[in-house]
């Protein structure tokens, strides 16, 4: 009899399926055939399916892996959807652009809000890769007409790539952030409507996750924009970068009150009442837009602005200021971090130097006054004086250049000169000690 047969008897005789019996659990065990394995495997799970323990450990089983796949699947379907909460080794970084003009690009020797940003997402075990064309802040004019060399980087500041004064930044930056935060979009003077030809080409080429924009500023101030001018070249441009990339994040800064210029503020507030209105209507399920609430976070309007170096640009505490508002957004409205930028009691303080050296070189015609470079600094003032009179305390001659030509100082009288470092507003070095001249 083939076993095929034998089989099927033991399974039909009576009408019954057999296989709960002992007999036929005995029969099928000593069964001689490849065939005969699948079938004492059934058998041996009948035989544990009788035992209540046995079928309260199976039915635990399941349970445990049912909980245990919905979990991985939930935690799974978050981590797609805000990517900024996944850092675990071998997540691949969030990629952000910053498009923005001065207070983006920032001023030599300073940290820049895009450094704090970058720090923030360290802090939040977020790997993060910055993107742009551009990597330095705005560096000080070299004054070729007095032929004295930069400074050489400080020791210390060796890496594989630029040292932290080789393209701008404060000197106690890490070294990571000049290899993946220094990039940028960020333009001095640049405007909404300067940007609108080039942006779909640098989505298409960085393919940043998200595009953190401030601007808008210089549209309003030098521009000769309306507020409502300003607004239609902020949805062109959202519309041009995300016809470069369809799933793009969007994070907008309104823009910041500064020290008064005319109207300015007036047009400033239009101009972000109606942006906060007009946010929502741009936002798409597949590409969000999100407001950045600059202008409530930094400390800068018409009649004071501690937190600029000029009144308009971040100082050490602008920056953090402006992070601090880019990653609420990015904390509440994209889910990325844990907690946003948390703001110190006290700022840090910054250092300004006075120049090192000075010098006259007299001829027939004037005297011109040098000194040296001085490392971020934003100008210089200079004081000039005839020997035996009184400085005039509250008059200084501002230049960012690192010499003076004197074309007044004739009369075969001498003269003396000084300098100081302009850092910010409210921070500026000694005076040198003066040196005198004479014309010839």
């Amino acid at each position: 009899m083939e076993l095929g047969e034998q089989s099927t008897r033991l399974l039909d005789a009576n009408g019954h399926d057999r296989l709960d019996s002992p007999d036929v659990e005995q029969n099928l065990v000593h069964i001689p055939s490849s065939r005969g394995k699948g079938t004492v495997w059934r058998g041996w799970l009948r035989r544990k399916w009788r035992d209540p323990r046995w079928r309260d450990l199976v039915a635990v089983t399941v349970l445990v892996g049912v909980v245990c796949g919905a979990l991985g699947y939930t935690l799974g379907f978050w981590a797609r959807k805000s990517p900024g909460r996944a850092s675990r080794p071998g997540v691949v970084p969030l990629r952000v652009m910053v498009a923005g003009d001065s207070i983006s690009q920032g001023c030599e020797s300073l940290h820049t809000w895009r450094y704090r940003l970058w720090e923030w997402f360290q802090e939040n075990d977020v790997p993060v890769t910055f993107l742009g064309p551009f990597h330095q802040t705005r560096l000080q004019e070299q004054d070729l007409s007095i032929g004295v060399p930069l400074p050489a980087a400080r020791p210390g500041d060796e890496l594989d790539g630029p040292t932290a004064m080789d393209i701008g930044y404060a000197l106690d930056v890490e070294p990571e952030f000049l290899r993946t935060g220094s990039a940028h979009l960020a333009i001095w003077g640049r405007e909404i409507a300067q940007d609108l030809d080039i942006i779909s080409r640098q989505i298409h080429d960085y393919r940043p996750d998200y595009l953190l924009v401030e601007l808008g500023f210089n549209d309003l101030a030098f521009g000769g924009r309306k507020p409502d001018e300003a607004l239609t070249l902020m949805q062109q441009f959202i519309e041009k970068a995300r016809a470069a990339s369809p799933e793009l994040r969007f994070a907008i800064a309104n823009l910041p009150q500064r020290s008064k210029i005319g109207d300015l503020d007036v047009r400033t507030g239009q101009y972000n009442e109606k942006l906060r209105e007009a946010i929502p209507k741009w936002s798409l399920p597949s590409s969000p837009v999100e407001l950045v609430e600059f202008m409530e976070a930094y400390s800068c309007g018409p009649i004071n602005c501690p937190a600029s170096l000029d009144g308009i640009h971040p100082n050490s505490q602008g920056e953090l200021e402006i992070a601090h508002a880019f990653s609420k957004t990015l904390y509440h409205n994209f889910g990325i971090g844990q907690q946003p930028l948390a703001l110190p009691a006290d700022f840090p303080s910054r250092t300004c130097l006075a120049p090192a050296t000075v010098a006259t070189y007299p001829n027939q015609e004037y005297i011109r006054f040098t000194w040296d470079f001085v490392y971020g600094a934003y100008g210089y003032e200079v004081q000039v004086r005839q020997e035996g009179v009184d400085w005039v305390t509250d008059s200084a001659n501002y230049t960012k250049e690192r010499h003076m030509d004197t074309l007044w100082t004739t009369g075969g009288a001498t003269w003396e000169f000084r300098v100081r470092t302009y850092c910010e507003v409210t921070i500026k070095s000694p005076w040198t000690s003066a040196v005198s001249a004479a014309v010839l």
